[in-house]
């Protein structure tokens, strides 16, 4: 059995990037999930915890002890495809015996992994004992099964919570996660910032090579945000060819950082339709939080007026608006950004930022 530090990515970092619904918050249906599980094995804690490299999740609701008690854990073992129940006659040791106060003494489990149709373990159902345990043929085929139960209870999450074209976050979800967001950097006086963007002059790929050949740059253009931003980044399609990133941890140089750099990966998607290479640029909109903003409206007018300013500006740069309402210019760099412009939308080149 192999161990990994919690907080560590696991498997591949950017295949955890389509499971949005990780950081889901409790829910009955895991809670009666782990009461079955529970029964079935007659053990004092069972709980599912959910994985995406960076940050763990409990969907089911725990013993607040317990919580504590992971919380301390350095290490925490994962079940695989490969090692499916912590070879269950031994079970596994998690922890040096009871917490602080003496209350819990669950120091052995028994996991099944949860794994997803494209074969990545987005966590691991845990039993949790006071003692070494063996379990009976029949209990580990329970538990693989019920296993099974939560990761199409997950998908269904998955096609609730993401955009079936793109992948990304649907606006109400974002909304709703966001506002989580905002409260932790409201509370821990942390980064947090928002970057909104759309494709320039995306009506006339439409228009000129028809909704099918729009949909494959937008899916194309998704792909290549996911792949440049962070599993704890949220990401949502709020319009037609317009999407939305939240933040954590990051402030107004980071944020123009994170919009240059994506600038200049989204110029070079390239989707060919017949004789022709198509090319699009993007326009940004950038604002950081502030603990005067109320609700995910605040932030949406600054970073509506930013991206207003952008396509003002030229299109395919970026501007950044703060709480003061006013915005400030931050041109994409490199002169050659656009490349070769989609015949069918001519793009004018980025205006450089004044020497």
């Amino acid at each position: 059995m192999s161990e990994k530090p919690l907080g560590t990515d696991f498997r591949v970092p950017e295949a955890s990037r389509r499971y949005y619904f990780l950081n889901a918050s409790p829910g009955e249906t895991f809670d009666s999930i782990a009461n079955l599980v529970k029964y079935v094995l007659q053990v004092p804690a069972v709980f599912v915890a959910l994985f995406d490299g960076e940050r763990t999740w409990l969907p089911s609701r725990v013993d607040p002890r317990l919580t504590a008690m992971l919380a301390g854990e350095k290490t925490l073992p994962r079940a695989t495809g490969a090692n499916p129940a912590f070879n269950p006659p031994t079970a596994a040791r998690i922890g040096g015996g009871a917490n602080a106060d003496g209350a819990l003494g669950l120091v052995y489990c028994f996991g099944a992994p949860l794994t997803m149709p494209d074969g990545f373990n987005v966590g691991t159902l845990y039993a949790l004992d006071e003692k070494s345990r063996t379990f009976s043929a029949e209990q580990v085929s329970v538990v693989e099964d019920v296993a099974k139960l939560i990761v199409k209870q997950l998908e269904l999450s998955l096609v609730a919570t993401t955009d079936n074209l793109t992948g990304a976050l649907l606006r109400r979800v974002f909304f709703h996660r966001v506002a989580s967001e905002m409260e932790r950097a409201r509370r821990y006086q942390s980064a947090l910032s928002f970057l909104s963007f759309d494709l320039d002059h995306f009506k006339e790929i439409n228009d000129r090579h028809g909704h099918p050949i729009g949909d494959l740059v937008l899916k194309r253009v998704a792909e290549v945000v996911q792949r440049g931003i962070r599993s704890v980044d949220l990401f949502a399609r709020v319009g037609g060819e317009e999407f939305i990133l939240a933040l954590p941890e990051t402030d107004r140089d980071a944020v123009l950082h994170v919009a240059s750099r994506l600038g200049e990966e989204i110029s070079g998607v390239v989707v060919h339709h017949r004789d022709t290479r198509l090319r699009v640029t993007a326009s940004f909109g950038a604002t950081s939080f502030s603990p005067e903003d109320k609700t995910i409206l605040d932030i949406l007018r600054r970073v509506d007026f930013a991206l207003y300013q952008a396509k003002a500006d030229g299109r395919n740069c970026a501007r950044f608006c703060d709480s003061t309402t006013s915005a400030t210019p931050f041109y994409l760099r490199s002169e050659d950004l656009c490349g070769p412009v989609v015949p069918c939308s001519p793009v004018d080149p980025a205006p450089r930022k004044p020497d």
